[in-house]
């Protein structure tokens, strides 16, 4: 299990937009660039229900070409069951941090 710590007030205050590779091509470019490059953090679990759950955070990364300068924390989850693959990300102005793994 993984626990992210916000600040209680920011998530009142900044939201959280879901992405995807379709609408956000550039965003998910970077991301994949920061991931061969090694900057990024991720990591996977396996459950005791056979799931596959994977989490994957970059911080400060640029929204998309045309605002460069505008940067967002990307969220990625994905999960593996049955052979399929779900995934869902998101990006937001929360910083989080991962405090617990279990």
């Amino acid at each position: 299990m993984i626990v992210l710590y916000f600040e209680p007030l920011e998530i009142l205050e900044r939201p959280i937009i879901s992405v995807n590779p379709e609408g956000q091509e550039s965003l998910f470019l970077e991301v994949r660039n920061r991931v061969l490059n090694g900057q990024s953090e991720e990591f996977e679990v396996l459950g005791e229900d056979k799931i596959l759950r994977g989490y994957r955070w970059i911080n400060e990364i640029p929204l998309n070409k045309s605002h460069p300068d505008l940067l967002v924390n990307f969220l990625d989850y994905w999960e593996i069951r049955d052979g399929k693959e779900f995934n869902f990300s998101w990006i937001t102005e929360i910083n989080s941090l991962p405090i617990m793994f279990t």
